[in-house]
């Protein structure tokens, strides 16, 4: 659930959309539980800006998403991404934009 709440609250910085998205799972999968260690939940914080992500991912985003630090090795790169994936995957009841997201992520660091 933390790592969640850590998607969140980049995904709150950078994508409104997906932030919405991901609380939506997040109500699904854990009901209103997560939202008491959601500290911006707390405050009420919502979000009325609508649009895309803005194009191709930068390093430093795809390195958040993944929760990853600079410097990052092909393995850490590969075990975040296979990490993510099994808490998000759409045939796990996730989301196909997040799924989408952490693909990204990895091809960016990988390529």
């Amino acid at each position: 659930e933390s790592e969640f709440l850590e998607l969140l609250r980049y995904c709150r910085a950078h994508d409104e959309d997906s932030a919405r998205l991901l609380e939506s799972y997040l109500d699904r999968r854990f009901g209103d539980s997560w939202r008491a260690d959601d500290e911006a939940s707390a405050g009420g914080e919502e979000s009325e800006e609508h649009g895309t992500t803005g194009g191709p991912l930068t390093e430093s985003e795809a390195l958040d998403i993944l929760g990853l630090e600079p410097g990052a090795t092909q393995d850490e790169i590969i075990q975040a991404h296979r990490r993510m994936m099994q808490k998000v995957h759409p045939d796990r009841g996730g989301s196909n934009y997040l799924a989408a997201r952490i693909n990204e992520a990895k091809a960016c660091l990988l390529s």
